[in-house]
């Protein structure tokens, strides 16, 4: 197959486009598929839609072995914006994408268009006018909670990219459960919430892990450790974990924390140093940079806990990984682990900082119990979640049977 991806530039993607880089640190749920796509011998060519304008005077540095195969064709920079101002933004963004589209299909070949992320819906029409059939991938979606924070028309005018995403037709359209509520968005838009397209909510996946050992390029960790692992923006809410530290310290406990993740936002990094050293935990609280993902799974493993406070919804990549590795995970109870956390079996839901140190203060006076959480998770993860490979062929499928039916 010869299939065009339009895609969002993750921030994870600026490592192989502008850093050398061989592994993009995060967003499996696009590598993988992407990977075995180019594995499997499709031709895959790429054009790039980038929110951060910043990267307009950058200069790529591809030396990927896998990323070199991909033919980027062109680089559309949008800007951020926020209010009114993103439609100065979005309007020619959206022509750029379209023209661009336009001009690969009319070069031909193209049996699929691949649409990554909301602002992707602008290759859609470029695609049914040259006959190829168009599909979307989505990830996890703040319409739905801000529909219920401000209103479904704030919603709806606010993310118009997700707006146009929701209600044109295609194919078919993958979007992540993660709590997010993207399923529930789409009754936004839609009565009966049923979309003019096949609609799929999937898991992500977990992968194999192996037993690497500790990071060689890490500090060593001093037990007993509590690990936060997430991108280092507000959202995020690593302050929440300082909190739990400094609440057990209150108890007389010293629990390290060590936390890892890409900085997306350098004053909330201050911020959070700042915390811990006004709390009088900053002895106890490590910022230890970006982990590589195949080593996350032995400091996982080993951590007394792994936590997941963060604002919008707890399913997301990170705790599949952490999960499927056997980790203790402690996850704030805000609805999105239903139904995957059986709390104080496999895990442990909180409502609060305050009961988040009693339940990690459970783990360090009894480790049979820790140990009898850990089995469960690794079991109810093989259950709950498909290994990565079998997830990213079924969305392959998808596809494939597409351009089937061509």
């Amino acid at each position: 197959m010869k299939i065009l991806y339009v895609s969002d530039t993750w921030q994870s993607l600026n490592q192989v486009l502008y850093e050398g880089a061989e592994e993009m640190n995060g967003m499996p749920a696009f590598v993988l598929v992407l990977k075995r796509l180019l594995a499997g011998g499709h031709d895959v060519s790429m054009i790039l839609y980038d929110y951060r304008k910043a990267n307009a005077t950058r200069v790529y540095d591809i030396r990927s072995t896998w990323f070199s195969k991909v033919h980027v064709l062109d680089h559309v920079y949008v800007g951020a914006a926020s209010g009114l101002r993103k439609v100065v933004y979005l309007w020619p963004a959206w022509f750029r994408i379209q023209r661009a589209v336009d001009k690969a299909l009319k070069a031909g070949g193209y049996d699929f268009v691949y649409g990554q992320g909301p602002l992707s819906e602008a290759a859609n029409a470029a695609a049914r006018r040259h006959g190829v059939p168009f599909g979307q991938r989505r990830y996890g979606d703040s319409t739905w909670t801000l529909a219920q924070l401000k209103g479904t028309l704030y919603a709806k005018v606010s993310h118009m990219p997700e707006s146009l995403s929701f209600r044109g037709r295609k194919e078919f359209m993958v979007a992540t459960q993660d709590g997010s509520g993207v399923d529930k968005a789409l009754r936004l838009f839609f009565r009966d919430g049923k979309p003019p397209y096949a609609f799929y909510h999937w898991l992500n996946g977990y992968p194999a892990y192996e037993s690497l050992g500790p990071d060689p390029q890490m500090p060593q960790f001093t037990t007993p450790y509590l690990l936060y692992v997430a991108r280092v923006e507000t959202w995020k809410r690593q302050t929440m974990a300082v909190r739990v530290v400094k609440a057990l310290r209150d108890r007389g406990v010293s629990v390290h924390l060590y936390y890892a993740g890409q900085v997306i936002e350098p004053e909330y990094l201050a911020e959070i140093e700042h915390l811990a050293a006004r709390l009088g935990v900053g002895d106890l609280v490590h910022y230890v940079g970006i982990f590589q993902n195949r080593f996350m799974g032995h400091y996982a493993q080993r951590a007394l806990a792994c936590l997941s406070m963060y604002e919008m919804c707890n399913l997301g990549n990170v705790f599949i990984e952490t999960f499927a590795s056997g980790a203790v995970t402690v996850s704030l109870d805000d609805g999105s682990l239903d139904g995957v956390v059986v709390n104080g079996e496999n895990g442990f839901l909180v409502k609060d900082v305050d009961a988040a140190a009693a339940v990690i203060g459970r783990l360090l006076a009894d480790s049979d119990l820790r140990e009898r959480v850990q089995a469960a998770a690794r079991a109810s993860a093989r259950a709950d979640f498909l290994p990565w490979n079998e997830r990213a062929d079924r969305e392959i499928g998808l596809i494939e049977s597409c351009v089937g039916r061509r």
